[in-house]
């Protein structure tokens, strides 16, 4: 049986759960509580996660071809970490998957987002990430 490529990263530009993970986030995804799982995802991107001790929940992702192709390598076993963080184990660690607990729809891929403020931009976009060069431009100094 071939092992299937991992499709590109749908990086959608936004951090609300369910979407792009944020390095934040993954950092603080190692924090309890996390539970092995056996998770499956269907093309809605809604994501059955089985836990050990047999209860399940669902949650969500808006990039259900990377997460199946991810899943496929481990048989479905994952991580359900906190800050809405599930992780698939690769070779040399895990690929965090953001997760929500209801979808939401991606933000338009042309749309500007140079004129706004901080404040506008996490509200906007779940969050940001910025090189600490471009952080004077935010802050008007």
């Amino acid at each position: 049986m071939t092992t299937p490529a991992i499709p590109r990263l749908l990086a959608c530009g936004s951090y609300h759960p369910g979407h792009d993970v944020h390095w934040i986030q993954a950092k603080r995804s190692h924090e309890p509580p996390t539970v092995e799982c056996v998770a499956s995802v269907g093309a809605d991107g809604w994501v059955t996660v089985n836990l050990d001790a047999g209860d399940g929940e669902r949650v969500w992702n808006h990039d259900p071809g990377r997460l199946a192709a991810l899943l496929a390598r481990t048989a479905g076993r994952a991580v359900l970490r906190s800050h809405n963080v599930l992780a698939v184990p690769s070779a040399d660690g895990h690929y965090c998957v953001s997760v929500a607990s209801a979808p939401s729809p991606c933000p338009e891929p042309d749309e500007d987002v140079g004129g706004l403020s901080l404040a506008e931009l996490v509200l906007r976009r779940g969050g940001f990430s910025v090189p600490a060069s471009q952080v004077r431009d935010f802050i008007g100094d």
